[in-house]
């Protein structure tokens, strides 16, 4: 079965951010089928055109409007096949190998939340996210090396996966009530939770059977709305993998 990937084509500001998200999607290149980069107008276009290929097809939807969760996982269903597994995930989500033995039942909705870094030798705390010359993040991005002793482990990621979700999987389609949820802002991600809940999915927390990691060391955010107005719900611990 093919593993398909969309994410959003958003052009971020400046130049280090924006090269966040071209490593990111490099990497994820190899562990998916196809990816598909969603551009909402031609100016987003432009920054993603060079990653045209049968493997990475990059959309121009020439619009006015924002791109919302929903969309990403309508354009999702529209280019896969009922027995692929379906993707979206925000553009800075980095997976591990562990995707590569991904599977999905029908009719459960596989959420990820990211591992943010963590310095090693400080501890898996919020003060151990420490920038220094050779972290993390700076392996992935100058050298290509994803070294998850870097990242949050698993019982320090456990507490945020059942409330903040960074990808989201399914295999079966299914008709998701309109509404408007966006990525990268406050409450969007379980904004989206309750339309999927609504259309009968079982969600189900893969965070610690299919590991992703967060690419983001700047101070540049998406800033395209400052909140989600749909009230939020949250993953029950007993649902994670």
């Amino acid at each position: 079965m093919r593993k398909i990937l969309s994410i959003d084509g958003f052009r971020y500001k400046t130049e280090e951010r924006l090269n966040e998200i071209k490593n990111t999607l490099r990497w994820n290149s190899k562990f998916f089928d196809i990816i598909h980069v969603w551009c909402q107008e031609v100016l987003d276009y432009e920054k993603f055109e060079e990653f045209n290929s049968e493997k990475i097809i990059v959309h121009n939807l020439s619009r006015v409007d924002m791109i919302s969760m929903k969309d990403l996982y309508d354009f999702t269903n529209e280019v896969s096949t009922d027995e692929d597994f379906k993707f979206f995930a925000n553009s800075d989500t980095t997976f591990g190998e562990q995707i590569m033995e991904y599977d999905c039942p029908d009719d459960w909705f596989i959420l990820f939340t990211n591992r943010s870094m963590r310095d090693p030798q400080i501890g898996q705390n919020p003060e151990a996210y420490q920038l220094s010359k050779d972290d993390g993040l700076i392996l992935f991005n100058r050298d290509g090396i994803l070294d998850t002793n870097w990242f949050q482990n698993d019982e320090s990621i456990k507490p945020f996966a059942i409330s903040a979700h960074c990808g989201w999987s399914w295999k079966t389609k299914k008709e998701m009530p309109k509404g408007n949820c966006y990525l990268g802002t406050q409450g969007g991600e379980n904004c989206f939770l309750n339309q999927m809940i609504s259309s009968g999915f079982i969600p189900k927390a893969g965070v610690v059977k299919y590991p992703t990691f967060h690419n983001h060391r700047t101070n540049e955010k998406t800033e395209r709305f400052q909140w989600s107005r749909v009230a939020g719900a949250s993953v029950n611990q007993s649902s994670y993998l």
